[in-house]
């Protein structure tokens, strides 16, 4: 009786390990397929990564240049606008010095004005 019992023990411990051996192989092959899988999709991360965020940071490099362009071009149109304000002060000066000395009634007052704007001339710079 105990040999016979036995006998169906270890029979039904064969087929275990037969079927524990066949899930092994395709718990194996499963874990091989999900290996390839993450690695593509790692590859398909890394190349939409390269395709969005790539030209997303250049985009905003350029935006930046593009910006600090902008304030160049803004500090040389009010620096041009001072010049061109100064130009007229002292062209203003200049005619009225051309004036003859009785039109303009006091030829000091003239050449102090034009001194004045020199010396304005002179801070801008």
């Amino acid at each position: 009786y105990y040999h016979g019992q036995v006998l169906r023990e270890w029979i039904q411990l064969k087929k275990n390990v037969q079927v524990s051996r066949l899930k092994n192989r395709l718990l194996w092959k499963e874990q091989i397929e999900l290996q390839e899988c993450c690695e593509d999709v790692k590859r398909l991360f890394k190349e939409i990564h390269e395709k969005i965020c790539d030209p997303c940071a250049e985009q905003i490099q350029e935006e930046d240049n593009m910006d600090e362009r902008l304030k160049n071009l803004l500090k040389q149109k009010e620096v041009l606008t001072q010049q061109r304000e100064l130009a007229e002060k002292l062209q203003h000066q200049f005619n009225i010095s051309e004036m003859r000395p009785e039109e303009t009634g006091d030829p000091k007052g003239v050449i102090q004005g034009c001194l004045n704007t020199l010396v304005g001339l002179e801070i801008l710079d």
